[in-house]
């Protein structure tokens, strides 16, 4: 398991556990790419730690959040067109489980109280 990590501005974070399967379809998708990535001092619970993250601004959330959804969505078209060839009820629950995770990443990019991203 691996996790992607959203700072707030209250100094708490969030983590996002994903599975190495879903981390390697996220990096393929080039979310590592598709905003500039630079080192960055947090405070969380009273330290100080520093991090190599993405600024969450208007820009960069458009980025991932179109990127996301776009995903989000073309998994759900190929999930349905699967389902005349009879997929097993693991291939769905996989199916969904993405679709799930691409899901809850855009509600993290949309709160606007999430000010950095980072995936470690």
């Amino acid at each position: 398991m691996l996790d992607l990590i959203y700072y707030s501005r209250d100094g708490l974070t969030k983590n996002v556990c994903v599975t190495d399967t879903n981390y390697e379809r996220l990096a393929m998708l080039g979310l590592a790419n598709i905003v500039t990535y630079e080192e960055k001092k947090v405070v969380i619970e009273g330290d100080e730690y520093s991090i190599n993250a993405a600024t969450l601004n208007y820009s960069s959330r458009k980025l991932f959040i179109n990127l996301l959804e776009d995903t989000r969505h073309s998994e759900l078209v190929k999930l349905f067109e699967e389902m005349d060839i009879k997929p097993t009820v693991k291939e769905i629950r996989e199916q969904f489980d993405y679709v799930k995770l691409l899901t809850h990443l855009c509600k993290e990019f949309k709160d606007e109280n999430n000010i950095y991203f980072s995936y470690e």
